[in-house]
């Protein structure tokens, strides 16, 4: 059994970090914890994202069996995981969040359904809060139509009620714990780093979708991820909790620019128009009722001004510009 690279390994685990040493101690020894007992045996990539806090020298000591690389800087996400993936040899990669760990039986779960499957090219865990309940999982393509309904009926559970046996065809995989084939990596390209965070899972999920392999959420093999350790954007549902700032600038930024690209990419031109029109609606009114509310009171005002700055930035964005 190994941990380290190998070109014998039946699975590559990566894993990214940014300042979140403890928590990928724990997501590293969760894979360690049931690869082996599962007859499997995984090369482990961290990759640390710049984090200047004494990360890697954490981490390298805690798992010192474990290929700890330096991205170099803050590179985002999808540049973050690529720096692993560039040097993948396994027929298959896990893609696994800093705050994620895999659950018992649930390597063994996804490998061999990929083995039995080859149509299969991406495929994931039933994703759970830490007291075991479902967690948010969208389903679809972010459309329009989608984010209105996700808006007014909240949250996803598609594997809620649903035989726990039998995986569900999907138009993307949660991006916390994904895992593929290295010839869909070959066929389809890295992940996108333009997507510097958020949507790069979608875009690339959508990439093998219309490359003709069929994506499976695995309601029988589980995850349990905290969420918003990094970003500080919690799942749905979940953003009341202390470890999660209500709040981040700069991650509010990313979402909106990433899911323009993503419209750039996959949508035609009116729908990013439609796009552009309601995100500018809508930081509008929530620019206008920050400053409402800093009136009334003044000690929100920091807050406000954070706030009104960024939706101008945001509104300041031309997708149309952009490059993809």
């Amino acid at each position: 059994m190994t941990f380290e690279k190998s070109g014998a390994a039946d699975l590559s685990v990566v894993i990214v970090n940014y300042r979140t040493a403890d928590l990928v101690i724990k997501a590293v020894q969760s894979v360690k914890d049931h690869a082996g007992p599962e007859g499997l045996s995984a090369d482990i990539y961290v990759v640390d994202n710049g984090s200047g806090d004494g990360s890697m020298e954490t981490i390298r000591s805690a798992h010192p069996d474990v290929s700890v690389m330096d991205a170099g800087g803050n590179l985002g996400f999808a540049a973050g995981n690529n720096v692993a993936l560039r040097r993948i040899k396994t027929p298959y990669v896990m893609l696994l969040n800093s705050d994620a760990f895999l659950q018992a039986g649930a390597l063994r779960r996804l490998v061999d359904l990929m083995e039995a499957h080859p149509q299969v090219g991406v495929i994931g865990p039933r994703v759970l809060n830490p007291d075991g309940t479902d967690q948010d999982y969208p389903c679809a393509f972010p459309s329009i139509p989608e984010m209105i309904r996700r808006a007014i009926r909240g949250p996803q559970f598609p594997a809620k009620g649903h035989d726990p046996h039998a995986p569900i065809p999907m138009e993307r995989i949660h991006g916390c714990c994904l895992m593929t084939r290295k010839s869909v990596l070959d066929a389809v390209g890295l992940l996108d780093e333009r997507f510097w965070m958020y949507d790069e899972d979608v875009d690339w999920c959508l990439r093998a979708g219309k490359a003709g392999w069929a994506l499976w959420l695995v309601p029988d093999a589980h995850v349990i991820h905290l969420g918003g350790q990094t970003s500080g954007r919690g799942p749905s549902g979940r953003r009341a909790e202390k470890t999660v700032s209500k709040f981040n600038p700069l991650m509010t930024y990313e979402l909106r620019k990433s899911r323009y690209i993503l419209y750039r990419k996959h949508r035609k031109g009116w729908e990013l128009a439609m796009l552009k029109g309601l995100t500018d609606l809508t930081l509008l009114a929530a620019g206008v009722a920050a400053g409402l509310r800093a009136i009334v009171r003044p000690e929100t005002r920091g807050q406000a001004w954070d706030r009104i700055k960024v939706y101008a930035a945001i509104m300041g964005i031309n997708p149309f510009r952009m490059r993809v």
